[in-house]
Parts: structure tokens; sequence; C-alpha cells
């Protein structure tokens, strides 16, 4: 064969050298020369069409920022979060769990452990409604129902669980279909965040490291549990990214869809309004029709309501079912000093991280590259303190992203990085220990 010529699996074409070669080379395995001439061209077009561009597309992945920066981390914690879920079972079950057959069974909603432990609590009610729809159980204020709960993530859920045959559809298989819900959300808020923080808020190292302070959070294993965080996370850093680049269009679409997931995403309004103020110049008559689409935000919590009001009569009833749960309201200061009720190993943890968050939130208005940003941790982190109660604040810090990018900042002294990381991994394997047996941590 002359140097430079085309190769045999490009065309299939060999000259005679080429089939003495072949008959060498097959000869002592029985086969004939037409044989030994189509396997070697289909093992060299699989070589070439197949296994080169895969091993290319390898190399691009492992030269990629995100895959050392999300990826890695992503999967180191996640297993670590297994292997505690696993060993946790040698502790004692929580004997005050609403659901008494836990102590007997030792799971609630699937018998392999490590899919199990991913539901607890509030995922019950999820559950419900991705598998019978919404409910009211009586009296509103009196009485627990699922209309506490936005339908965004039970929906996902259901579209995920229809994938498996009909007679596979155990509850343990709704509870993995969640939790696959929710990693990949996770996953792809991570990457979201990572792009947002390298693009326009920072350097990559900050990206880094905004990425590790969500994972390494006390409670960034709700993340992956069968609740909203995950998906919450990823449509409020998705509306940012839109944002930050002017695309104002999916900006209020990836708005509208976090209002129908947990009753704050309609807080994203103020800071988009907010940036599209700052890409105009502050000039309001420059808007149109942009602002057209954060409409959408409004009328998909209208609609909400709307439909809420056919089922049970009140056009508040998310907020109305809250004292079914003892939220009331109460000034700031009685939610921050002598929150209701009061759970020893988990309130001062919740009190701590309060007056932390509402500190950085209040710093972000004045480091970051947008007001925006401060403007909408505040958001998310100043209306609980209105109930007289800490009530799951460990759970819904974990979605504050502004925060953790400013954490990030913080972390690139080695010190304070070290620090940092062996207090929130500690408290995250307590507290993920004891939400393992069901014990209530947010």
């Amino acid at each position: 064969m002359v140097d430079g010529a085309q190769r045999p699996y490009d065309n299939g074409d060999l000259d005679d050298a080429d089939k003495r070669t072949l008959g060498a080379r097959w000869g002592s395995r029985g086969l004939s020369v037409q044989t030994k001439t189509t396997l070697s061209c289909q093992c060299g077009w699989v070589r070439a069409r197949v296994l080169l561009p895969l091993s290319r597309l390898c190399g691009v992945l492992l030269a990629s920022h995100e895959v050392k920066d999300v990826l890695v981390p992503f999967t180191l914690t996640r297993l670590a979060l297994l292997i505690v879920g696993w060993f946790s079972q040698s502790f004692r079950v929580n004997p005050d769990y609403p659901h008494q057959h836990v102590a007997k069974t030792g799971w609630q909603f699937s018998p392999h452990r490590l899919i199990d432990i991913w539901g607890r609590w509030d995922s019950g009610w999820y559950l419900n409604i991705g598998q019978s729809g919404y409910a009211v159980q009586g009296d509103l204020g009196t009485v627990e129902s699922n209309v506490a709960f936005f339908p965004l993530y039970p929906t996902l859920v259901r579209w995920v669980a229809s994938l498996a045959p009909a007679d596979w559809r155990t509850t343990g298989i709704w509870l993995l279909a969640g939790v696959v819900v929710s990693n990949i959300c996770l996953l792809g808020a991570l990457i979201l965040l990572h792009r947002l923080v390298r693009s326009f808020l920072g350097r990559p190292d900050d990206a880094r490291r905004a990425v590790l302070s969500v994972l390494v959070f006390p409670s960034s294993f709700f993340l992956s549990c069968f609740y909203t965080e995950a998906l919450f996370l990823l449509l409020s850093v998705a509306t940012f990214c839109a944002a930050a680049r002017r695309r104002w269009a999916v900006a209020g679409v990836l708005g509208a869809l976090l209002t129908l997931t947990r009753i704050p995403g309609i807080t994203i309004l103020i800071p988009l309004v907010w940036m599209a103020l700052e890409a105009v110049r502050w000039k309001p008559q420059r808007l149109w029709p942009h602002a057209l689409w954060f409409v959408l935000m409004p009328v998909a919590l209208f609609g909400l309501l709307y439909s809420m009001r056919g089922l049970t009569g009140s056009w508040l009833a998310p907020l109305a079912v809250q004292g079914a749960w003892q939220r009331e309201y109460g000034s700031p200061w009685q939610s921050i000093l002598h929150p209701t009720p009061f759970t020893p190993y988990v309130t001062p943890i919740e009190q701590a991280l309060t007056v932390g968050f509402i500190g950085l939130s209040v710093a972000a208005l004045f480091t970051m590259p947008s007001v925006a940003y401060g403007l909408y941790a505040m958001a998310l982190m100043l209306p609980g303190l209105a109930h007289g109660s800490l009530l799951s604040t460990i759970r819904y810090c974990a979605v504050v992203f502004p925060v953790f990018v400013y954490i990030g900042r913080l972390t690139k002294h080695p010190l304070v990085g070290s620090g940092l990381l062996i207090v929130s991994m500690t408290l995250q394997v307590l507290l993920m220990s004891a939400w393992c047996q069901y014990y209530w941590v947010g």
C-alpha cells in the first residue's frame, strides 16, 4: 500500500498486497479471503468512526473544568452520603416519627436502604400529590393537607415514574424517580452555577469554591432527597443565567416555573426587574416589550391559586394551611431569639445560619457585580422571619445560591476554607444520620 493512500476501511477497496497481508494474518483461522477482508474493514470502520471520536470526547471531558470542579465533587459527596445512610441504621429510630410502622419494618417507602434514606417527613406529601393529586383533608387552618405544596416537582416525578411499566410502580419506584429528578436537577444547577460565576461573577477558582460550598453545606443532602430544593436551585440559577445574558423571554419562562415550585419562587421577580433596569441603564421606557415576559410569573401564581380556590374555596389555601403546622405570624426578633418550636439539636444551628445568611446577603448587595444577587438572597431569607419560627430554615438556606457565591470568595484563604469545610461536612454527616433515622432536621 502506498503511503498516504486512502485506508481500506474508508472505501472497502483492497489491492493485492493488502489481500496477501490479510491472508497471512488470518490464514490460520480458517476464514476465506473475502470474510477476512470484510472483518478487517469493519474493525477499521469501528476504530475510525467510533473509538477515535469517543477517545477525543473523553479527552475533552477530562480537560473540562466542569468535570473537575463539578462532577467529581458531586459524585464524591453523594457517595459519602450513601455511606453515612448505610451506617446510620446502627442508631435508634426516632420513636416519635408520625409513621409508627417504620420502627418495626426499618423502612418507609422502599425496603432497599440506599433508596429509602432519601424519603422522610414531607416527602410523603409530594409523593401523595404525584400519585393522587391534591385533596383537602378537613379545615385548612387545623388539618394538614397537601395543598401546602406546589405542583411542579411532583409533576416531574410523575412523568419519570410513568416511564416504568405499570406493574413496577411501587412506592419505592416513585421514590427512586424523585431521587433521580432531584440529582439531575442538582447536577444541572451546579453546572450552571459554575458557568455563571466563571462568566460573570468571578474567577475560575471562585466558581469551584462556590460549587463546593453548596455541596458541603450542612443541609446539602436535601438537594438529593425527595424534596423540591434541587429543582428550586436549578431554576433559580438558570433564571439568573438567562437574565445575565439578557435573554428575557427565557428568564420569564424559567421564573414562571420557579413560581410553581415553592411559595418563595415569586420573589425571583424582584432581581429580574432590577437586572432588566440595569441592562437599559435605568430608562424604564426601554424595557418594552421585554418586560412582558415578566408577567408570566404572577400569571403562573394566579393560575395556581385559582385552581386551589376551585378545590378549597380559598384563594390563599397554600398560606392558610400553614396554620396546621403551627406557623403563625410573629416578629423577626421573636423568630430569631425565641423561635417555636425549639428543637435542641437543630434550632441553634438554624439561629446561627439565619443571622449569618442575612449578614452575607447584605454583604452581597455591595460586593456582587449586580445588586440583584443580594436582593434575591434577602428576598429568600427575610419572609421566613415573619412566622415566629425557624422551622426548616436550615433546609431553605441550601438554595440561597448568592450567599454560596460570596462564601466561595471568602474561602480563598486556605485557613478559612479548610475550617469551613471541616465544620460543614461534620454537621452534614450528623444531620444526615439523624435524618436517615427519621429525626426532624429540616
